[in-house]
């Protein structure tokens, strides 16, 4: 997978970081020592923006949660940092095709 070393360096934090709050780029951009536009820029190399990195992040948490019967769908929302049930199963929906049920 070669081309994509920036973002799965990201994405790593990130799922590291968890379960605290997601990092916003600017928090991201302080630990990993660069400016926000250059983060910006590495990952346009790569195709990519920080959103998909964080979305990623996201849909592979709750894949993670959701198959685990102690989870129920509001508790992988706020572990998530959703503002509400209905907006994760929104996204998760967008994600995946298929609603956390």
């Amino acid at each position: 997978m070669q081309g994509r070393i920036f973002s799965d360096q990201l994405y790593n934090w990130i799922i590291k970081d968890m379960p605290m709050p997601f990092p916003s780029l600017k928090e991201t951009a302080m630990a990993f020592k660069m400016s926000v536009r250059s983060i910006q820029a590495r990952l346009k190399q790569e195709n990519t923006t920080y959103q998909d990195i964080m979305n990623r992040a996201r849909r592979e948490l709750a894949v993670g949660y959701l198959a685990k019967p102690e989870y129920k769908i509001g508790e992988v929302a706020y572990l998530l940092h959703f503002s509400e049930p209905s907006a994760f199963q929104s996204a998760f929906k967008k994600w995946t095709g298929v609603t956390p049920r």
